[in-house]
């Protein structure tokens, strides 16, 4: 008796957890990968930046160049919506340090004024991929992106992407059912 009860506790879990997970809507980065325009996102202090045509870091067309031409922050920013407060998302994406005679770089992204990754220093030919775990606080976060912090210098970015992290709910309901099946297996 004690079992089959145990059962549907664990069965109710399960199902209530994946569908308060497919309940809720997935926030979104419109136009990450750049591949034709910056459609989507807003431009501040980009007198010398630009949407490029040459290949990003997954070697197909289009990133997106954040650069000033003088001393000034340039930035690149998009709201993002539907985000479910106290939920965790994870914000990936590449990025390039483009100019290599300044000695003084400085990337950083940001949400919500705070910033969650910066790097400075980092010259190469190739892509250096950047994520960070966040836990957002209401529905909406202006993500950033920032060059010349603290010096003259220039990055690109490609690639940009959020995703929720698995719920407590959902993972709950995923243990649920993962005994309730180990137990099933067990009975003769």
């Amino acid at each position: 008796m004690k079992i089959m009860s145990l059962k549907k506790t664990l069965a109710t879990l399960a199902i209530t957890g994946a569908l308060a997970t497919s309940a809720k809507a997935t926030p979104s980065i419109i136009n990450g990968e750049f591949t034709t325009n910056a459609d989507g996102w807003s431009l501040i202090n980009h007198s010398a930046a630009n949407w490029q045509p040459g290949l990003g870091w997954d070697g197909e067309p289009g990133y997106f160049f954040v650069n000033d031409a003088g001393r000034k922050i340039p930035e690149t920013s998009q709201l993002i919506t539907d985000l479910v407060s106290g939920e965790s998302y994870n914000i990936s994406g590449y990025f390039r340090r483009e100019s290599q005679n300044w000695a003084d770089p400085n990337f950083q992204v940001l949400l919500d004024n705070e910033s969650y990754f910066t790097a400075g220093g980092i010259l190469g030919d190739g892509w250096t991929p950047f994520n960070f775990n966040y836990t957002a606080c209401n529905n909406n976060a202006l993500l950033r992106f920032q060059s010349q912090v603290t010096g003259d210098d220039a990055y690109s970015i490609d690639n940009i992407k959020i995703t929720p992290e698995p719920s407590t709910i959902a993972l709950l309901g995923l243990g649920a059912t993962t005994i309730a099946s180990s137990r099933r297996k067990r009975k003769p």
